[in-house]
């Protein structure tokens, strides 16, 4: 979702709380001319091994995947799906 919210002054003021957590992560902001409202972020990132049906996680694993050359390649769901075929395809070439 993206928030688009002209504020006084062209300037839009936004406090984010982000928990990272050893398991799961997730994150959540609000506007500070509305801070009663708070944005819970849901569906961050859809989980490519999810079960239909069962309700989606506002949180997804805390798992970073960086390249061989240690520059960023993927966060949650993602990093780990990379990784298993990273690793099948590894254990398959053995």
């Amino acid at each position: 979702t993206v928030f688009t919210k002209p504020m006084a002054g062209g300037r839009a003021s936004l406090v984010v709380a982000i928990d990272i957590g050893t398991t799961y992560s997730g994150y959540a902001m609000s506007f500070t001319d509305n801070k009663y409202t708070i944005y819970a972020i849901r569906d961050v990132e859809r989980n490519p091994s999810r079960v239909p049906g069962c309700p989606q996680s506002g949180k997804v694993p805390t798992a970073l995947l960086l390249t061989p050359e240690s520059l960023f390649h993927s966060f949650g769901h993602k990093a780990l799906h990379h990784y298993n075929i990273e690793l099948n395809e590894e254990i398959g070439r053995a």
